[in-house]
């Protein structure tokens, strides 16, 4: 795990010390595994040879598949719900195991396609020499003999610049063939097991100078080729010393622990990147000096309950059903055997885990329910816009907060509405920010454009509006959509969209601008108001104001203006102003100024509503009080302009 971890950039050396042997040879781990898992899987199949003098390839096969491939595709379906990797990226490749070839979003899982290969070519190549009567000589000679021509054919990929010699099955299966070649010793010839084993100082000797190799030569070239050859006869004699030396240290209270946490290694492994990001986002909320210490252990701590927990739901459970339908006929005989000795921890296991996994699930279910009656995992979907960037996708209905947030089929929050407005109707349409559109905080029937169709007789309104809009986007919407046969367009912008440039398109990139539904109400609130992650400001114009690029600014909104006037309506200009509470730098003052001189100066309405702190949600955005004041100051206005046979 401690090789894909992120970390947090520091100088203290501990930390370093800490993060030294995950960050510079934990990838090597690869290679332990691999030695292992072919001494105790490859083993079940010489030790029924051995016992039975047959093989039963198809039930090696449907048992091996039982034991990997329930926790591994609902391991995929999670990633599919989730959305947290486009699809073309990794789910063809992951659901074929061919991901160690064409490469998969989903890096980590290339050992376990390769694994899969190298068993089902294992399982049938024994099947084919063992109906033959080979002798175990000669099957040892295969194996050792397949060792060095991958050896060579590594050997060959690094030296002609190919790529994949570190993840291609016929380049890294010869550390799968040393655990075999060592189970072929333990049960055909264990006096050479014992041997090999019995001293523990070349051993520890061994181990020790490839740990050396793995710190101190880091050539690429070398690693790729020999270099895997070399970490793989180390951890072959690492397995020798834990396997006939490690006696006393099995009552060691740490080996036990660390034991425990074995038993759910599969589900760890399957699991342990996708807690990277939700770790780090957890962590960077803590104080600064407990930000490493913090992301740490929650990057442990979250991969190793998460492993439990689908060890216990998932996997556990097809083992029981896997052992009755095809139970393990080869009788122990003292070999370490990873499948009997998993079944044998299924009956022993303490049930904590899973009451604790219950418990998990129901506190899921329960906060789906309750997330989803406030109105989470229904969030208002934005759609790409060619000149807006970014808009409201059409035709939605629901319900947030309690509040009511209705899109047209034109992406307004609006009404439903005809092309031209009825006999008699006239119509005027808001476009501005998130002042205007209102946010999911405020009910639709309290957003000051719906409240302006309230106080004049016979009025439309429309209101196309999105938060983070800029005047560029404005005129990008207005310039693409035109004014739908609007009498009157009121303008709207606040202290910020003064300095502001154009927000890019974000639908789908930032958690506040979804394309679509989450698949949980949960996931929402968590990814989106607790992580906050995606959110990325598309931009308020304060980070750096200049008077230069307000001046830029006044020509956008003068083109708005023109625009308007040209199709026919009549203008109002409405400027929001800071909630009085934030300190108003001098530049908003002076910006706000030479904006309404400029629009007063073509004899414009220009309106701006002198609101209390009471009046506000925050900095920019008006609460209900505040927007029936703003309504109440616009539509005397509006109503003026309509009844008015004088066009701006």
């Amino acid at each position: 795990m401690g090789v894909h971890f992120d970390s947090i950039p520091n100088t203290n050396w501990f930390y370093h010390a800490f993060e030294f042997p995950g960050k510079s040879f934990g990838g090597s781990g690869v290679d332990l595994f691999f030695v292992l898992s072919g001494f105790l899987v490859g083993g079940l199949l010489l030790k029924e040879y051995k016992n039975t003098g047959t093989l039963r390839v198809s039930a090696f096969i449907f048992r091996r598949g039982f034991k990997i491939w329930p926790a591994y595709y609902f391991f995929l379906l999670l990633q599919v719900l989730s959305h947290s990797h486009p699809l073309k990226s990794f789910l063809w490749q992951n659901v074929f195991h061919v991901q160690n070839y064409v490469g998969s979003s989903i890096t980590h899982t290339w050992t376990l396609s390769l694994e899969e290969h190298f068993y089902l070519l294992l399982a049938l190549s024994m099947g084919w020499m063992t109906s033959r009567k080979w002798p175990i000589e000669k099957i040892l000679k295969v194996f050792i003999g397949t060792m060095v021509l991958v050896f060579f054919v590594r050997c060959g990929t690094v030296a002609l610049g190919f790529h994949g010699a570190n993840e291609m099955t016929h380049t890294r299966i010869d550390s799968l063939l040393m655990g075999v070649v060592l189970a072929s010793l333990f049960h055909f010839y264990p006096e050479k097991f014992e041997a090999l084993s019995k001293k523990p100082l070349p051993l520890i000797g061994i181990t020790a100078a490839v740990v050396a190799f793995m710190v101190f030569v880091q050539d690429q070239a070398i690693r790729f080729s020999i270099g895997f050859t070399i970490i793989y006869f180390g951890a072959a004699a690492l397995t020798l010393l834990v396997f006939s030396h490690s006696g006393k240290i099995k009552e060691n209270a740490i080996y036990k622990f660390i034991a425990m946490i074995g038993v759910y290694s599969y589900a760890i492994y399957l699991y342990h990147n996708s807690v990277r990001g939700p770790a780090m986002k957890i962590a960077m909320h803590a104080p600064e000096v407990l930000r490493w210490p913090a992301l740490m252990i929650l990057q442990y701590g979250l991969a190793i309950l998460l492993g439990m927990f689908t060890t216990q739901l998932i996997e556990w459970p097809f083992l029981r059903i896997r052992n009755k339908v095809i139970p393990q006929q080869v009788q122990d005989i003292g070999t370490p055997d990873e499948e009997e000795k998993e079944t044998e921890t299924v009956k022993k296991a303490k049930r904590w885990p899973l009451y604790l996994a219950i418990s998990f699930c129901v506190l899921i279910a329960v906060g789906e329910v309750a997330a989803r009656k406030i109105g989470l995992g229904n969030p208002p979907l934005y759609i790409h816009d060619s000149e807006s960037m970014y808009a409201l996708k059409p035709s939605q209905h629901l319900k947030r907060f309690g509040r009511n947030i209705h899109i047209n089929q034109w992406g307004m929050r609006s009404e439903d509405l005809a092309d031209v407005p009825a006999v008699g109707k006239a119509r005027v349409l808001f476009v501005g920010d998130s002042v205007t559109w209102g946010g999911a905080q405020t009910d639709q029937k309290q957003t000051f454009p719906y409240l302006v169709a309230d106080k004049v007789a016979n009025l439309e309104t429309l209101n196309p509006s999105c938060g983070g809009w800029a005047p560029a986007n404005e005129l990008g919407w207005l310039t693409e959509h035109g004014i739908y046969s609007s009498n009157v367009v009121v303008l709207v912008y606040n202290d910020g969209d003064l300095f502001q440039s154009k927000a890019p398109d974000i639908a789908g990139k930032h958690s506040g601008y979804p394309d679509h539904k989450p698949t949980l109400a949960i996931q929402e609130g968590v990814m989106r108001y607790l992580l906050k992650v995606n959110q990325n400001d598309p931009g308020t114009g304060q980070d750096a104001p200049s008077m230069a690029v307000a001046a830029e600014i006044r020509k956008t909104i003068q083109a708005e203006i023109d625009m308007v006037k040209k199709a026919g309506a009549k203008v109002i200009v409405y400027e929001s102003k800071l909630d009085p509470i934030a300190k108003l730098p001098d530049h908003t003052i002076e910006a706000r100024a030479e904006l309404k001189k400029m629009v007063e100066g073509e004899g414009i309405p220009y309106l701006t509503a002198d609101l209390d702190h009471a009046d506000y949600y925050n900095a920019y955005h008006p609460n209900p009080k505040g927007n029936e004041a703003i309504a109440s100051l616009i539509a005397p206005v509006v109503k003026k302009l309509l009844t008015s046979g004088k066009a701006h």
